[in-house]
């Protein structure tokens, strides 16, 4: 079997542009007869495909063509005598609002996001049974600190 050089253009043997994937970066000098294309993903982002690409002689590409995914971080937990108030989804960057059933209070954090590495920053937060934490003496409240100037010999 003999194969003939494909001319693309005034280029023998030259593959053409083999794109781009969304949400990822493509490394390449030429499209030119053996020449290689590296494609990598942006953060939070999982490639699927051949992350390098090698010009044949026939004028195609070696591999599949790459795109790059969302990372997934899975479900984020539901705190007991709690509930998801909003769950924008579970893939890279997304975030989920935590809120407790009436009697119950919430400590930690009442959100969370999905990151880079597949995980749900911070913890599950927890709903605890009691009172509301008391808000600050309604007295102090218009009241001003005046500030206070202090000298030490040392300086």
């Amino acid at each position: 079997m003999f194969v003939c050089p494909v001319t693309v253009g005034n280029v023998v043997g030259a593959c053409g542009d083999p794109g781009s994937p969304a949400h990822a970066t493509r490394e390449a000098g030429n499209f030119n007869l053996r020449s290689k294309v590296r494609f990598t993903c942006a953060a939070g982002h999982t490639l699927y495909g051949s992350a390098q690409r090698i010009c044949f002689p026939n004028g195609t590409w070696s591999g599949r063509q790459p795109f790059c995914r969302p990372v997934q971080c899975g479900n984020p937990g539901t705190p007991a005598h709690g509930h998801v108030g909003r769950l924008e989804g579970t893939s890279f960057s997304h975030s989920v609002l935590y809120s407790c059933m009436e009697g119950y209070f919430l400590s930690g954090s009442p959100t969370r996001q999905c990151l880079a590495n597949g995980t749900w920053s911070g913890a599950t937060p927890n709903c605890t049974r009691g009172v509301s934490p008391s808000p600050p003496p309604r007295d102090l409240e218009n009241h001003r600190i005046q500030p206070v100037n202090i000298r030490s010999p040392c300086a």
